[in-house]
């Protein structure tokens, strides 16, 4: 049987739901700031799993969930719910230590089967068929021809587009377009790569600074070179005065 929590695992718990709420709010009434208030929230509850354990982790996303829903309705707690999520998640691993290359594979999919689930249900709740799915990337595969063809004209190339590649292209295209309920995971899988790396590689260097001893991602040699390349800039300007 799990031990009851303590009364300041669940105000710090309570404490970090409000704090990731007004992230929350604060990315809707400013959009600008939306993506540095999802990477807050990811750190906030990854440093809450790191200091209290994944059950005062889950009990704060679910009090982030209500409040939100009690003030903005559903629609932006399922946004909240992912980032929270992701941030659960990253918690939990670097706790376990987990090497970086299963952490990311484990972040990617995880990542995708909840986005896949999620569409499904959303699309089946809005009382259309699976097969939508297909429409929406077909008319997407048309744009996208009419698209390419606009810009081989534009570039002296028409006559190229339509003789040569479009016609290369169609059958590979439709081949896919057949086989839409196996790529568009796999498609959905491969974009969460740079995703749940930038994620990863900005939680885990938050959570060091703050002094918790986690697995360094992405290791002592990269973190060098990175900071060499962004002080690269200030060096040569150095130089030219």
């Amino acid at each position: 049987m799990p031990r009851p929590l303590t009364a300041i695992e669940i105000a710090e718990g309570a404490l970090l739901a409000d704090f990731a709420v007004l992230a929350q709010l604060a990315a809707m009434y400013l959009p600008l700031i939306d993506t540095f208030a999802r990477l807050i929230i990811t750190i906030v509850f990854a440093v809450l799993v790191l200091r209290r354990g994944l059950r005062v982790g889950m009990l704060s996303v679910a009090v982030a969930g209500f409040i939100i829903t009690a003030l903005s309705g559903l629609t932006f707690m399922i946004p909240l719910t992912l980032t929270c999520g992701a941030g659960l998640f990253l918690g939990f691993t670097m706790r376990q230590r987990l090497p970086h290359s299963l952490l990311i594979l484990l972040g990617m999919t995880g990542g995708a089967a909840a986005v896949l689930a999620l569409l499904v249900i959303l699309t089946l709740a809005a009382g259309l068929p699976l097969s939508s799915f297909a429409r929406q990337l077909n008319i997407t595969y048309q744009s996208g021809l009419a698209l390419a063809a606009w810009l081989a004209q534009l570039v002296g190339q028409g006559a190229w587009w339509q003789q040569r590649a479009q016609p290369a292209l169609e059958p590979v295209a439709r081949w896919m377009l057949a086989r839409w309920w196996l790529l568009f995971p796999f498609a959905l899988w491969l974009g969460l790569a740079p995703i749940v790396v930038l994620t990863y590689s900005t939680t885990n260097l938050a959570v060091r600074l703050l002094g918790y001893e986690v697995r360094p991602f992405p290791g002592a040699r990269a973190e060098r070179a990175i900071a060499w390349v962004a002080r690269l800039p200030l060096r040569l300007r150095r130089r030219a005065r």
